[in-house]
């Protein structure tokens, strides 16, 4: 299958016209000024190994993302006092997966130009812990973003960012389902927000965009009262389209579709989730307009169709989002090779089956796949290969149920 591999150039600082809207982004950072940039960076956190799957899917892209990231760290002395371009490196390597260098910071002991930036580098700190905490499976300190958010609101800074910071907040909690447990911080935080929208400009295209990601962010907090999920999203709708421009060649509306694309996928899951299809995938295919070099919607459409015991019409799906590349290699050959089992295409079934465990080698599920296959096609040499690839790998092992680890020592 022939693969995509320009769609992520822009990661290692090269352009390219079929790059991903935030690989897009990366392939002009060489050009922004960094002492001087105010502007947002993509709001997609990778999750902690995209770029190692990025190394197996398109060697030389990781290579020159590599370079990439030494040229950014070059210009961060945090010895100094924090200034844009040492808040500007931080955020860039955070959009580029270093979470190492991030989590290594020591910003208690830092000096700041400002409130604004001495909030902001926390936030990306904590950002940053939940990213990798969330990839351990381990839970995150929630409690880290609501005393971000009292800091906030104690903070001398524009009001704006105080919404803008605040909203990150809501965002966190909700999507990962701590509204119950926090549910009255949440509503004043929500409150606070709505109340000060007022002071955006809906006249300036910049505070457009800002809109739009806040009212979609509010938006999550849909158990709120005074939250109105279905109008707070048309509304980001409209802010999004108002303040993108096709036609202006800057890094701004690279960020405008970028929201627009997020927007899009917050769009097809809300109608996914009040059973509206139709609606889902119109949105599925505005996703596949603005952005179709990202395999996010893809991958998307691919599990509606599993999670409806659909498996022939899922597997195009994954077939798009694979040659598309990453995030969800491992992810995406899984389920394309159980489609490919359901209709018996077994040597395509165990070929993808082994690509998800070359992209994801502590992962359990292909290997398990892959050893009651074998048991039950009685193919003894390799059912006892995978056995003792289990057996002698820990992380595999505590992956099993009980029920599982003892059938695999009697099987």
């Amino acid at each position: 299958m022939h693969s995509n591999s320009n769609n992520f150039i822009g990661y290692a600082g090269l352009k390219s016209n079929v790059n991903t809207l935030n690989a897009e982004f990366f392939s002009n950072i060489k050009g922004i000024n960094l002492c001087n940039y105010e502007g947002r960076f993509p709001q997609r956190v990778p999750r902690l190994g995209f770029f190692e799957e990025l190394e197996i899917f398109d060697n030389a892209t990781h290579k020159g993302l590599f370079e990439l990231k030494n040229l950014i760290k070059s210009k961060l002395n945090t010895n100094e006092r924090i200034s844009l371009v040492q808040r500007n490196c931080i955020h860039s390597l955070l959009r580029l997966g270093d979470f190492e260098t991030i989590q290594s910071l020591d910003i208690n002991n830092m000096s700041y130009d400002n409130d604004f930036l001495k909030l902001e580098i926390l936030l990306v700190k904590i950002t940053n812990n939940l990213t990798i905490n969330l990839s351990n499976q381990e839970d995150f300190a929630e409690k880290d973003f609501l005393k971000f958010s009292s800091q906030t609101l104690r903070a001398n800074i524009p009001i704006l960012k105080k919404i803008e910071y605040l909203n990150r907040v809501v965002v966190t909690l909700c999507r990962y389902s701590k509204y119950d447990a926090y549910k009255n911080e949440v509503h004043q935080l929500v409150e606070y927000i709505i109340k000060n929208l007022t002071q955006f400009n809906t006249k300036d295209k910049y505070d457009l965009f800002v809109l739009s990601i806040i009212y979609r962010g509010v938006a999550m907090a849909y158990k709120s009262p005074i939250v109105d999920t279905p109008k707070f999203l048309g509304l980001s709708l409209q802010y999004a389209l108002e303040a993108n421009d096709d036609n202006e060649d800057s890094f701004f509306n690279i960020l405008t579709r970028e929201n627009l694309y997020t927007l899009y996928l917050t769009l097809y899951k809300y109608h996914l989730n009040e059973s509206n299809d139709k609606d889902a995938f119109f949105y599925y295919e505005k996703m596949n307009e603005l952005d179709p070099n990202d395999s996010t919607h893809h991958t998307e459409a691919g599990m509606y169709f599993v999670n409806k015991d659909l498996p022939k019409q899922a597997k195009p799906f994954f077939l798009k989002a694979i040659k598309s590349g990453p995030p969800a290699m491992a992810m995406n050959h899984y389920f394309l090779g159980l489609c490919y089992q359901n209709s018996s295409q077994y040597n395509k079934f165990i070929y993808n089956m082994k690509r998800s465990m070359e992209y994801d080698p502590l992962a359990i599920t292909p290997v398990w796949e892959l050893l009651i296959y074998y048991k039950a096609s009685k193919d003894t040499y390799n059912y006892h290969y995978y056995k003792e690839f289990i057996l002698n790998n820990k992380n595999l092992m505590e992956q099993l149920e009980d029920e599982e680890l003892t059938m695999l020592i009697k099987g």
